[in-house]
């Protein structure tokens, strides 16, 4: 999906298992519908949506799927507010902003209610949406993103933390360096978080775990592909207001995947060693950079993760679930570690690729 509220986004490639889920909002209420007693989470109250059909594009799935559901017609789609997997199925759920004409009938579930954010925490949801609930809209500081990018010294995840997201601060929105308008709040989380920012699940089942080992193999292609046929001053492109450019954003992922490397093979080989972190934002700073040819940083991702696949896919039940000890965030099993650098993959591809079709570079 394009993360630009009402920009039709390019068709693409879909994964089995993807799907969205539409948050309607009308002034200070949500719609939620109750799922029938003979399906999965039956009973459970859920955002509309479902499956995304090959071809489909989170709006032509959120148009396909309300009007089957609600009898609504879509007006747009907007950001990915939240991703989370589906416990104990091989779900990708992408909560995503959906503005709709009409009114809503039951059609397919068996009640359908309009509920305020404080209202949703007593009522039985079904278990991602309790999580979209619980960490996005009665986060501290409500459902409203952060003002400014929030600054941390560890690579883990660059633009999220595992843990809660911080309060809002009071910096001023960004100025655009790139030709854009100045953006908003909203649209700035949006450039941030192409994909959504990232949920992390305590166990995942051994075809979420191949999944997730999926997205880090295919990812250097992905990232190859992502920069193809781009000139240096393209290259040199912020991939939004304030951010890294396009070739930082490039020579970063293996900064911070071979680091990934290394803290996998220390969890497995040590008792929870306490790991080492680094200051991505000065290592993006540095001359090879901000100036390196990306295909040396493209030559060595394709090395590391052909090696770093290998092994992940010969680890074994046991072996996920031994750990590291991150300095900030504490306790990490190798399981939740998959998860981070099976988002990170997909987060920075898509800021390039967002920018592209931003940019009219496709």
């Amino acid at each position: 999906m394009d993360v630009e509220t009402g920009t039709p986004p390019a068709p693409r490639a879909t994964k089995p298992g993807e799907v969205v889920a539409a948050v309607i909002r009308r002034h200070d209420v949500y719609l939620l519908g109750r799922r029938p007693e003979h399906k999965h989470h039956g009973g459970l109250w859920e955002f509309p949506g479902g499956k995304v059909h090959a071809g489909e594009d989170d709006l032509q799935a959120a148009q396909r799927e309300l009007a089957e559901e609600l009898d609504l017609e879509v007006a747009s789609v907007g950001r990915v507010l939240f991703v989370a997997i589906d416990p104990g199925a091989a779900f990708e759920i992408r909560f995503v902003e959906v503005s709709v004409e009409g009114d809503p009938r039951a059609l397919e579930h068996t009640e359908i209610r309009w509920a305020r954010a404080e209202e949703l925490a007593a009522m039985n949801l079904a278990p991602a949406d309790a999580r979209f609930v619980r960490d996005y809209l009665l986060r501290p500081g409500g459902p409203e993103p952060e003002q400014a990018p929030h600054r941390h010294r560890h690579d883990f995840v660059t633009c999220d933390r595992l843990r809660a997201a911080p309060p809002p601060n009071t910096l001023p929105p960004i100025a655009a360096t790139t030709g854009e308008a100045a953006v908003n709040d909203l649209e700035l989380e949006a450039l941030r978080y192409p994909v959504g920012r990232l949920s992390v699940e305590p166990e995942l089942t051994p075809e979420q775990r191949s999944r997730c080992i999926d997205e880090i193999a295919a990812m250097p292609a992905r990232l190859r592909a992502a920069v193809e046929g781009l000139d240096q001053g393209q290259l040199d492109t912020p991939y939004r207001p304030g951010g890294w450019t396009v070739r930082q954003v490039v020579h970063h992922v293996p900064d911070s995947h071979l680091n990934s490397y290394v803290r996998f093979k220390l969890g497995a080989t040590e008792e929870e060693p306490t790991i080492v972190t680094y200051e991505e934002a000065r290592w993006a700073e540095e001359l090879d950079g901000r100036e390196g040819p990306v295909d040396v940083s493209l030559t060595l991702l394709e090395a590391l993760h052909d090696r770093w696949v290998r092994w992940l896919r010969n680890v074994d039940e046991e072996g996920w679930q031994r750990a590291i000890l991150h300095p900030e965030l504490g306790r990490m099993s190798l399981e939740q570690l998959l998860q981070v650098y099976c988002w990170h993959s997909r987060h920075h591809v898509a800021h390039i690729t967002r920018l592209r079709a931003r940019m009219g570079w496709d």
